[in-house]
């Protein structure tokens, strides 16, 4: 004989089960997503070279945007203790912008341009007095001023649209890792 207690506890299992495909379903991250936010996580470093050279190969075609492009602004509309994501974002679209496809120099100026220019006040001091938004602050204040530059951005971006690897700026973990 099955008692009440049985069927409700099955009724629970199989509506917990429909959520977790319904989530799985509608939260579908791509693999560029993916790839995105893991190189702008919360943890204290990077993003590595490897995943800034593995998201400029991705994303040379313009329908990365759609995809990338989300996660980075998401990013940047974080505060306080999530600075590193921010920062990590800041990083991640002066990567793209000099290392993939021209559509990003134009995403980045005319999509994040004004968050880019606005975080040029991000403000976070923890409770050691450690002014961590001042970091933001310096790439952001970077970030911008090559956006307003066309022709040193073309410069730095080489003769083929894509200059190599090693000529941009180091921006891994030593910047990011807190003391």
């Amino acid at each position: 004989m099955v008692t009440e207690g049985a069927v409700t506890d099955a009724w629970y299992r199989l509506v917990q089960r429909i959520k977790v495909r319904a989530r799985k379903t509608l939260f579908t991250r791509t693999e560029l997503e993916l790839r995105a936010k893991e190189a702008t996580s919360v943890h204290p470093w990077g993003p590595t070279e490897e995943q800034l050279r593995d998201l400029a190969t991705s994303c040379r075609d313009s329908s990365s945007i759609e995809e990338v492009g989300p996660v980075l602004l998401q990013r940047l509309g974080r505060s306080g203790t999530a600075w590193t994501q921010v920062y990590k974002a800041l990083v991640a679209i002066e990567h793209l912008v000099l290392h993939s496809s021209p559509e990003w120099v134009s995403w980045a100026v005319e999509v994040a341009g004004p968050c880019i220019c606005q975080l040029q006040t991000f403000q976070h001091v923890d409770s050691e007095d450690q002014d961590w938004g001042a970091k933001v602050r310096a790439k952001a204040a970077h970030l911008d001023h090559l956006l307003r530059r066309p022709a040193k951005l073309s410069r730095m971006r080489g003769p083929k649209g894509c200059s190599s690897f090693s000529s941009v700026e180091s921006c891994s973990s030593a910047i990011l890792v807190q003391q």
